[in-house]
């Protein structure tokens, strides 16, 4: 009896490949994280060696910022297209922009005179409950024995 690779082999049978078992290469974004930043007075108290160095950015330009690019036809359309685009998109934003802080100093004055008459309802519930209470405490005050039951005399 013969194995199922020798009989494929003598007749020139490829083996069955899945699909899915196929190894393939992974692609992965390349991942970029922010600057750390260190507190300045953290940064101060480290020592020599492990101080923070921070490279100035270069005065004179270099030869890739001096040289000139020259557009063809095509390129200066698609950039002028796109410089068009990126200007309506900032207008666009900037009047959402102008509208939302309308709305939000429209709703903080709402929210600030709310706050007002909370107060004074307050202020005024506050005065009637102390007025109420001084005179519920005046005849203490005289002298008097204060509640309880009256005698006839």
């Amino acid at each position: 009896m013969r194995l199922t690779g020798q009989i494929r082999r003598d007749q020139g049978m490829a083996t069955p490949l899945n699909k899915n078992s196929n190894y393939r290469k992974i692609e992965r974004v390349e991942r970029h994280f922010n600057p750390l930043k260190v507190p300045r007075a953290l940064a101060a108290s480290l020592p020599f060696k492990s101080q923070i160095v921070k490279t100035k950015p270069q005065r004179k330009g270099t030869y890739m910022q001096k040289r000139a690019v020259v557009l063809k036809g095509e390129e200066r359309k698609a950039r002028d297209l796109m410089q068009k685009l990126t200007t309506i998109r900032k207008d666009v934003a900037e009047k959402r922009r102008a509208k939302k802080e309308e709305k939000r100093a429209e709703h903080r004055k709402k929210v600030a005179d709310f706050q007002e008459r909370l107060e004074s309802r307050d202020k005024k519930e506050s005065k009637a409950y102390w007025e109420r209470e001084g005179r519920k405490r005046k005849p203490m005050a005289e002298g008097g024995g204060g509640g309880g039951k009256r005698r006839r005399q």
